[in-house]
């Protein structure tokens, strides 16, 4: 019984957090969807600006010393 009831809690959970991750996949893309269908240029400055982030991280990591592990 106590089984029985462990499984049904956590296909229950599962059924939540896999139902939670694509509603927020959904809200997601509409939400892209509607910006870039009202401000087309808003694509390229998110690249652009994805690009740029992307350049500072690498080049933080590329500053940093190796550390020595004793």
């Amino acid at each position: 019984m106590c089984r029985r009831l462990l499984a049904t809690y956590d296909d229950h959970v599962a059924f939540v957090f896999i139902t939670t991750i694509v509603s927020h996949l959904v809200v997601h893309g509409l939400v892209v969807a509607v910006v870039l269908s009202l401000y087309p240029s808003f694509g390229l400055i998110w690249h652009i600006a994805i690009l740029v982030e992307f350049s500072i991280s690498k080049s933080r990591f590329a500053c940093e010393e190796p550390k020595d592990n004793l």
